[in-house]
Formats: C-alpha cells, sequence, structure tokens
C-alpha cells in the first residue's frame, strides 16, 4: 500500500519536472530548481516505491518456494517417497511443467530414481 503511494504520488512530480527541464522557455534557474524539486519530490518517492514493490514479490517468491518445498516433503511422507509430476501439480496449485522441473532438481539433489511408465508417465522415487 505505501509502494503504491509512494509510486502514485512520486510520479507526476517526475513528469511536471521533465516538462520543466525540456522546456526551451524555462530559464536554467527554473531548470536547476526542477531539477531538485524532482529528485526530491520524484525520483526520490519512486526509486523508495519501487523498492518496496521489489521487497514484496521477493517475500512472496520466496514464500512460494517454502510452500512448493512443504507440499513436496509431505506427499513424500505419504507415499512412501514416491511422488509424480501430477501430484505435485495438484496438491502445490502450479502448472504441470513447473512441477516436472522442481522434480527434476529435487532429483537431481536427492539423488533420486525414476520409473517412466508404459503411457509415459514418470514416478519420481526418494529414499527415505
Amino acid at each position: 500500500m505505501s509502494a503504491a503511494i509512494l509510486l502514485t504520488l512520486g510520479f507526476p512530480f517526475l513528469l511536471l519536472g521533465m516538462v520543466d527541464l525540456l522546456n526551451p522557455n524555462v530559464s536554467p534557474e527554473e531548470k536547476q530548481d526542477a531539477w531538485a524539486g524532482m529528485t526530491i519530490v520524484g525520483i526520490a518517492p519512486m526509486g523508495l516505491g519501487g523498492f518496496l514493490v521489489w521487497n514484496v514479490y521477493q517475500q512472496q517468491v520466496k514464500e512460494d518456494q517454502e510452500r512448493l518445498q512443504q507440499v513436496f516433503f509431505q506427499i513424500l511422507e505419504d507415499q512412501q517417497g514416491n511422488i509424480t509430476p501430477l501430484h505435485l501439480s495438484l496438491e502445490a496449485k502450479i502448472s504441470a511443467e513447473k512441477a516436472r522441473q522442481y522434480l527434476d532438481e529435487k532429483a537431481k539433489a536427492f539423488n533420486a530414481n525414476y520409473e517412466v511408465s508404459d503411457d509415459g508417465n514418470i514416478t519420481y522415487q526418494f529414499h527415505l
């Protein structure tokens, strides 16, 4: 919320400052004032707002990764170390492709085996 306020407040001042800087009829002193004002009440709030948005995004990514890992370990525990991309996709509410990529990474990290059925389904087998 505060990021949106900072971005909303900073943007108009940034635009107003740019108009003065690009206007050939504005004196050098006024351009200097426009630059200072643009920096203080335009660029600074927008920079801080952008930083806050980035932090919120990074926190969400971290929480999503932690939730995915928790779902992964819960499935492994419930299924005695066996897991399919479809099962992970359904439980974690992620795409099948992301589930497959995640399981490929975990299989390499934990030295897991996998079986491919006749119909092409993959079951990963992790040693508990």
